[in-house]
C-alpha cells in the first residue's frame, strides 16, 4: 500500500501529511482570529457603516440595488448562499488538492500565496472588523 501511495502522491505520504497539517493549522489560526473579534460586534457595525460612507462618497454603493434584484430570484439566492457557505473551504481545498496532485511543481507557490493572502485578510479582520461574528 505504501508503494501505491508513493506512486500516486508526487512527494510521498509524508509530504501530503505535512500539507494537511499546514492547512489545518491555517484553519485553526482562522478560528482564533474569528474568536478574537466575537465581542466586537458594535465596532464591526461601526466600521461597516464607515465603509458604506466611503462607497457612497465614491458613488460605488450599489449593493442594496443588487440585493433587491437578487431577492426576487430564488435560484440566485440559493446559489449565492451555497457559494458563501462552501466556496472558501470546499473550493479552496479541492483546488489545492488538484494542484498538489496534478501540478505539484506549482503547488508550493500557490499554497504560500494562499497562506499570505489569508494572513493579510485575518490581520485586516482583527484590526478593522466589518462583519459581526456569526
Amino acid at each position: 500500500m505504501l508503494a501505491r501511495a508513493r506512486a500516486v502522491l508526487p512527494n510521498g505520504p509524508i509530504d501530503l501529511l505535512r500539507q494537511i497539517v499546514l492547512f489545518c493549522g491555517a484553519y485553526w489560526l482562522y478560528r482564533i482570529a474569528r474568536g478574537m473579534v466575537d465581542s466586537r460586534a458594535a465596532e464591526a457595525f461601526d466600521n461597516a457603516r464607515a465603509v458604506i460612507d466611503v462607497e457612497r462618497g465614491l458613488g460605488l454603493f450599489f449593493e442594496p440595488a443588487v440585493h433587491a434584484w437578487a431577492s426576487g430570484h430564488a435560484l440566485i439566492i440559493d446559489a449565492a448562499s451555497w457559494m458563501y457557505l462552501n466556496s472558501h473551504f470546499v473550493v479552496t481545498t479541492v483546488a489545492l488538492a488538484w494542484i498538489y496532485l496534478r501540478r505539484n511543481e506549482r503547488f508550493y507557490f500557490v499554497r504560500n500565496m494562499f497562506m499570505v493572502a489569508m494572513a493579510i485578510a485575518l490581520v485586516g479582520y482583527v484590526a478593522v472588523p466589518t462583519a459581526p461574528p456569526r
